[in-house]
């Protein structure tokens, strides 16, 4: 081979040396190549990966409250770690939990304030990382009480526990300007003693009140016993349209239930008509992405062209505006089309509400859906595959001696053959000039 051919085999050998090492992304894949083949050479099997993705599902929220304590309970159709947001604000600035794994969790929470309000959220992750959390609830310590006295000794009596349930955590109610809609609870009494229960309406009293006209309602619900509760939404026909989420709260011994209600109010006779729909991959969302609802807008009052006005809000279920846009939209009979959003990265796990209106001369139509913020999931990081690169450069070393010894294996083998041939012919040169003189 010509000296000029050796050099070229080993610039070439070289620069592609240079390359594998300066390329990041290479030496990434090579390193988890080796990573796989590393496994399969250790432990000489083949083995499948099942990916769970899917978060636990959160049921059954109960609080049990003292005036200085409460213990708050859930479950889950998983295995699955438990954590409690809280705090006497819906921000729920406090946090505690439990890191191992079950599906009936309990955690409670001590130090509190006596005839105080706290807010909270329940949040369990699985094994892989997948995580849940629940809406927002929130419970009121009782009144501080007294000290007791002495006494002898005596049997133990077994503490009645209560309990209650209600048939719905969400009531959506979508009414024009002078409208009225009736809505029914089902409150049942689980527990072992007879319940005092007090529904209250909170930020609702503009738009609901009970059976008779009142605004409060109370009553008496013993063991096993169910109720059902009439619930009456009565708009006037000047009321703003608009939004209005809300909650109301129904309270039994020390218990309490939230019912996230929303009240969307329409324009009497609207002149355009609004529909949202969240796409379903993004009924969970993680803070800080985005979120993609489907809008459309429909003309059948059959105007011609016509620019109409559309707001979107997104609000937390105590009604503090998160996102509030605005843009003008040409419609004709029906147009469709999707918007995106982000979601601050400062937003808290829970519900939330996704609002749009359309308004013409002065005239709202409106459309709502709830979404959920739920934490980014915790996933573990692959080990990183820098500790291989050495095994990379011994490759690519091996690499370039094979190549320049193939060109030196190839040098040598052609000098041995010629050697041969030049043997060969003066062995026949002899032979021949042997033959020649015995001839004479």
């Amino acid at each position: 081979m010509k000296k000029e051919n050796k050099i070229l085999i080993i610039t070439f050998f070289i620069l592609i040396s240079l390359f594998l090492i300066s390329s990041p992304g290479f030496l990434n894949i090579t390193g988890k190549f080796l990573i796989n083949i590393k496994a399969v050479y250790e432990k000489a099997s083949i083995s499948i990966s099942v990916v769970d993705n899917i978060p636990p599902n959160i049921t059954t929220i109960a609080s049990s409250v003292t005036s200085s304590s409460a213990t708050i309970t859930w479950n889950t159709n998983e295995l699955a770690n438990s954590t409690v947001y809280y705090g006497i604000t819906t921000a729920t600035t406090s946090t505690l939990g439990l890191a191992s794994l079950t599906t009936s969790h309990s955690i409670t929470l001590s130090s509190l304030s006596s005839s105080t309000l706290y807010y909270y959220n329940v949040s369990s992750c699985d094994n892989a990382g997948n995580c849940n959390t629940s809406s927002q609830y929130n419970f009121t310590t009782s009144a501080a009480g007294g000290g007791g006295g002495g006494g002898g000794t005596g049997a133990v009596v077994k503490e009645k526990i209560p309990d209650f349930t209600v048939d719905k955590d969400l009531i959506k109610v979508v009414l024009k300007q002078g409208e009225t809609q009736k809505e029914f609870l089902e409150i049942e009494n689980t527990g072992e003693t007879e319940l005092d229960i007090t529904i209250d309406l909170e930020n609702l009293r503009d738009f609901v009140i009970f059976s008779g006209g009142v605004s409060e309602y109370s009553f008496k619900l013993k063991v096993g016993e169910k109720q059902i509760v009439q619930l009456i939404f009565d708009i006037s026909k000047d009321q703003k349209p608009g939004i209005y989420p809300g909650k109301l709260i129904i309270k039994g011994d020390g218990l309490q239930t939230v019912v996230t209600t929303i009240i969307e109010i329409e324009s009497e006779k609207p002149l355009f008509d609004i529909e949202v729909n969240i796409l379903e991959e993004f009924k969970e969302v993680i803070a800080g992405e985005g979120l993609l609802a489907e809008i459309t807008l429909y003309n059948p009052k059959g105007i011609r062209l016509a620019d109409v006005d559309v707001e979107y809000i997104v609000k937390d279920i105590d009604g503090t505006i998160i996102i509030n846009e605005h843009e003008a939209v040409a419609v004709e009979t029906r147009t469709s089309f999707i918007k995106r959003f982000t979601i601050p990265s400062s937003l808290k796990p829970g519900s939330y509400i996704f609002y749009a209106k359309v308004t013409y001369n002065g005239v709202v139509g409106s459309s709502s859906s709830l979404f959920e913020v739920v934490e980014k999931p915790h996933v573990e990081t692959p080990a990183q595959t820098e500790k291989y690169y050495y095994v990379v450069y011994i490759i690519i070393a091996i690499i370039t001696f094979f190549g320049i010894s193939m060109s030196y294996q190839h040098k040598k083998l052609k000098e041995i053959t010629e050697s041969i041939k030049k043997v060969r012919a003066e062995d026949l040169i002899k032979a021949k000039k042997i033959k020649y003189k015995g001839g004479e």
